[in-house]
């Protein structure tokens, strides 16, 4: 089965009645050099969700 993804449009408009709804939190690039030693220059990202 081919997996289906929404369009630019419906990501779009998902976001406009999300809007206000959704609390931000910050999130922060891991800078050590393991991940891009690991995984051929791919960056981490980490959600602080809880922090």
């Amino acid at each position: 089965m081919t997996p289906s993804y929404p369009s630019l449009a419906e990501v779009r408009d998902t976001a406009r009645r999300l809007q206000g709804k959704i609390l931000e939190t910050p999130v922060w690039r891991w800078q050590t050099g393991v991940a891009e030693e690991q995984f051929a220059g791919g960056e981490v990202w980490l959600k602080l969700e809880l922090f």
